[in-house]
């Protein structure tokens, strides 16, 4: 027989950005985008997981220095595209620190 509960007794399917970890959704948003391009990277999708890590960046800029060290991130650590999205120039306009990446 099925054990029926009140909809106070059971748990939301989902849980919103804000209240499932600490942090801001901006904050959320940039790990997604990391993480994402951590798996993309992986898998040899070099210019698709550089366009993620430039959109974490953009989100949150802390996400340029676990890149640096994250073995994730390692095969492309001496190309020149990701030299340039961790270790551009702070002051310079937001187009020339995130370039965009054809992903052809």
């Amino acid at each position: 027989m099925a054990n029926w509960h009140t909809q106070e007794e059971v748990e939301p399917a989902w849980v919103p950005l804000d209240d499932a970890h600490e942090g801001s959704v901006s904050e959320q948003l940039a790990i997604m985008h990391f993480n994402h391009g951590a798996e993309l990277c992986l898998m040899g999708r070099a210019a698709e997981a550089l366009a993620e890590l430039s959109r974490a960046i953009e989100l949150d800029t802390a996400c340029a220095t676990t890149a640096a060290t994250d073995d994730a991130w390692s095969s492309l650590w001496e190309d020149p595209r990701f030299q340039e999205l961790l270790f551009c120039d702070e002051e310079a306009p937001m187009a020339q620190r995130a370039p965009t990446f054809a992903l052809n």
